[in-house]
């Protein structure tokens, strides 16, 4: 059994983007901070690369758009179709690889836009009654980026001399950006869900479940 769940059982989505009163220990979801990123690619396509990101700040979460509410009581899993317009990430970076057959070297500042980002958030939870109160206790969470409109990275070496193979190294990144966004989902995915994890259950073990979905608990 499942059910699409319309937009008005949804109650304050979004009031807890920023922090939650009351609950220090969780910190805003936007920014999101994140202290390292590492992604490896050493394959034969147009892209390899080996690249750490550190002091990663990422904005836009609380432009979040909820397409789609998928709750099924039976397994008690909840998916959530959303749609970023707009996320900005800005970091420090480290590189070694290629794109096509430019080099890829160097550190410095990197920049981030991506627009339109398509994801699907998963959770599997277990409901605990306390106090007449109904809470979702979350077990398990997944986040799979399935699409993004629009990718463009910049990066910034501030120690380079060849500023004209930098440029053209940040043109080719931009114009492949496709199979370069393929290259970091794996690991900004891994990423955000270990952080989302843990700030998802210590959100759902302090407010009810029924803050967000009214009929989380009701099986018909």
């Amino acid at each position: 059994f499942s059910q699409s769940l319309p937009k008005s059982v949804l109650a304050n989505q979004y009031n807890c983007v920023t922090g939650i009163p009351g609950l220090p220990s969780l910190g805003p979801f936007d920014p999101l901070k994140v202290k390292r990123v590492v992604i490896a690619e050493d394959g034969n396509g147009p892209v390899s690369v080996n690249m750490v990101f550190t002091n990663m700040v990422l904005t836009g979460l609380t432009g979040a758009v909820l397409d789609d509410v998928n709750l099924n009581p039976t397994k008690s899993v909840m998916k959530l179709q959303i749609k970023l317009p707009k996320v900005n990430v800005k970091s420090e970076y480290d590189v070694k690889g290629r794109v096509l057959s430019l080099p890829l070297i160097g550190s410095g500042k990197a920049l981030v836009d991506i627009g339109n980002l398509k994801a699907e958030l998963a959770l599997r939870y277990k409901l605990r009654e306390e106090g007449g109160l109904t809470f979702a206790d979350i077990e398990k969470i997944r986040v799979d980026f399935k699409d993004a409109a629009e990718f463009r990275l910049t990066l910034d070496n501030p120690q380079s001399e060849q500023t004209v193979l930098e440029e053209a190294t940040n043109s080719a990144v931009n114009e492949n950006w496709r199979e370069y966004f393929e290259v970091m989902r794996p690991s900004i995915t891994e990423t955000v869900e270990s952080i989302m994890g843990d700030r998802l259950q210590k959100m759902f073990s302090y407010i009810p479940a029924t803050y967000f979905i009214e009929d989380i608990g009701v099986s018909t």
